[in-house]
């Protein structure tokens, strides 16, 4: 569930600040909260870059710069080294966003009316490695192994109990084969 992520996301990243320091530029675990930053600011530009493209409309200079500087404050985003993480990530890269965002509604460019990308602007942008994972699909990843090994388990009891009637009906079928002699 929606919840149950929340929490676990947030439990790592306390877990992840309570490991050591304060989480500082270009650690390991600074660089795993920017890619998930960035793929989070930009899902949320894109619904608004999209709606601004069907409603045929754009934004302001001023706009534009507000509304990305808002990103952090997602509430979706848990709070803490997260919330640290996006600003890092939006203080190194605003500026790209805006191209980014402008190139889409402008009529004479290339990428006028094309949808922004998560994945694909993280990993241009150079926050993301093509091999990386956000914490979301980290716990996706965990929730599923765990899922798998409790229905393993369930069909390793059941093939046992399975086992263990057939083992026991053989049993009865050599004895009643004994009486009749």
């Amino acid at each position: 569930s929606g919840f149950a992520h929340r929490a676990m996301r947030q439990t790592l990243l306390l877990v992840v600040v309570a490991w050591g320091e304060p989480l500082k530029a270009g650690t390991p675990a600074m660089k795993l909260l920017q890619c998930d930053a960035c793929q989070s600011v930009i899902n949320g530009l894109r619904d608004d870059v999209k709606y601004l493209i069907q409603a045929e409309s754009y934004w302001k200079t001023s706009d534009l710069v507000g509304r990305i500087g808002a990103s952090c404050q997602d509430p979706s985003l848990p709070s803490g080294a997260m919330e640290e993480a996006c600003a890092a990530f939006l203080g190194d890269h605003h500026k790209a966003l805006q191209e980014e965002i402008r190139g889409r509604l402008d009529p004479k460019s290339d990428l006028f009316e094309e949808e922004l990308v998560p994945r694909e602007m993280c990993l241009e942008f150079g926050v993301c490695k093509p091999d990386s994972k956000t914490i979301g699909q980290m716990v996706d990843m965990s929730d599923r192994r765990d899922k798998d090994l409790k229905e393993e388990q369930k069909l390793k009891e059941k093939w046992a109990k399975r086992k263990k009637n057939t083992a026991a009906d053989t049993a009865s079928d050599s004895d009643e084969e004994e009486e009749e002699e």
